[in-house]
């Protein structure tokens, strides 16, 4: 029985020892090279330029200084016929090897992005060292490197810069539209919807009596439309607000009202937005409709109204409708010229009716373009602050 008891302990303990072969395929953090960001671009008509933004572990050790010793990034860049090539090349100039799970953004240039980002994402994609929601955003003018290259003020690294600024641009003020590549994919994939993809470009500040240590800054500029892999379209301004109202994708925004006197005399805080599109079917043809209700409350005003008044809050609502719906009517008007479904009422058409789907989803672009668009906003004012009468409704 005892020696039963011991040939079972040495199983055990075998079995264990089987199970217990160590971290087979560990790396060293001294070994390793951690990839910030990666810049795409196109050169000429057959090379690519990869770069990779490597973080300089020596520049984040804690010194006395606020913001440690030396630059806290250096960009690789690597020339070839295929991305794969490029990007080896831009490997081979790092001592360390590359890991990716840390990669905050993806920049793709202007020229690449004209000719197709399908390379890219297929790179990206295939590989099991990226990770699909990291986001992505198009060089406006410059080359992606030149981007990965600015030195930014508040963080040490420009591609957590271009992360941040991006969500913040998203979640504050509206002016930019958070993608990632797993978001780029599925548009890519479904023919009812196109790839929407913000820009970026770089700005120099003016120069000031002090010398400035950041000479430049990342601004997120224009909305690229897309028509399958292929840049289509940039918008501006205006239009901007307009496609993220459709696309449900306004979280806070300052718009202005009229009054009777002044032209936008009235600033309004959006603080709560819901977007829906649908696409019903009148006569055998597809509709566009886009259902937008918001809140805010006033933030400024720089005219004579008395806001205690429900018809001047009445008068202000309707007129935020017609200047939120002249946007939508313009972001619409240019994707149908152009003929691309940034929207996905494609997909809503799918689900909702997909017998009719089936017959017109290879030529969903035409339909697209054709059809006819209804826009209803309803905007609601919460309150106007700590006064109801500005100051300038008591001057003489």
């Amino acid at each position: 029985m005892k020696n039963k008891n011991i040939i079972r302990s040495l199983v055990v303990l075998l079995f264990s020892l089987v199970m217990c072969t160590g971290c087979w395929n560990k790396r060293e953090m001294n070994e390793m090279a951690f990839v910030m960001g990666i810049g795409f671009d196109k050169l000429g008509k057959k090379n690519y330029v990869v770069s990779f933004q490597i973080a300089n572990p020596g520049s984040f050790i804690k010194t006395t200084s606020l913001r440690g010793d030396g630059q806290a990034f250096t960009v690789f860049t690597g020339k070839g016929r295929t991305i794969s090539a490029a990007a080896a090349n831009a490997s081979k100039k790092v001592s360390r090897k590359l890991f990716f799970a840390h990669t905050q953004v993806i920049i793709v240039g202007n020229s690449l992005a004209n000719r197709g980002i399908d390379g890219v994402l297929d790179w990206m994609d295939r590989s099991m060292d990226f990770r699909t929601t990291t986001k992505i955003a198009i060089a406006r003018h410059e080359h992606a490197e030149e981007l990965l290259e600015v030195q930014t003020p508040l963080e040490k690294l420009s591609a957590n810069h271009f992360k941040d600024e991006l969500e913040t641009s998203k979640n504050q003020w509206t002016e930019a539209l958070s993608m990632d590549i797993d978001n780029i994919i599925q548009s890519l994939i479904s023919k009812g919807s196109e790839p929407m993809i913000s820009g970026v470009q770089v700005l120099e500040k003016k120069a000031g009596k002090a010398p400035n240590p950041y000479p430049y800054y990342l601004e997120f500029k224009g909305l690229a439309y897309f028509k399958g892999q292929k840049l289509k379209k940039w918008v501006d301004g205006k239009d901007i607000e307009g496609a993220l109202w459709a696309k449900n994708s306004v979280s806070k925004l300052i718009v202005a009202a009229d009054c009777k006197t002044k032209e936008d005399g009235v600033s309004v805080e959006v603080i709560r937005t819901k977007s829906a599109i649908a696409t019903p079917l009148s006569h055998g043809q597809p509709e566009l409709n886009v259902d937008v209700k918001a809140e805010g409350y006033i933030k400024e005003v720089n005219c004579p109204v008395d806001l205690a008044n429900p018809k001047t809050i009445n008068r202000i609502e309707k007129n935020l409708n017609g200047k939120v719906k002249r946007q939508i009517d313009d972001a619409l008007h240019i994707a149908q010229k152009e003929s691309t479904d940034v929207f996905g009422f494609g997909d809503v058409l799918s689900r909702k009716e997909p017998e009719y789907w089936k017959k017109v989803k290879n030529n969903w672009g035409h339909h697209f373009s054709e059809a006819k668009v209804n826009v209803n906003v309803h905007f609601l004012l919460q309150n106007s602050g700590k006064r109801n009468k500005p100051y300038l409704s008591h001057y003489k």
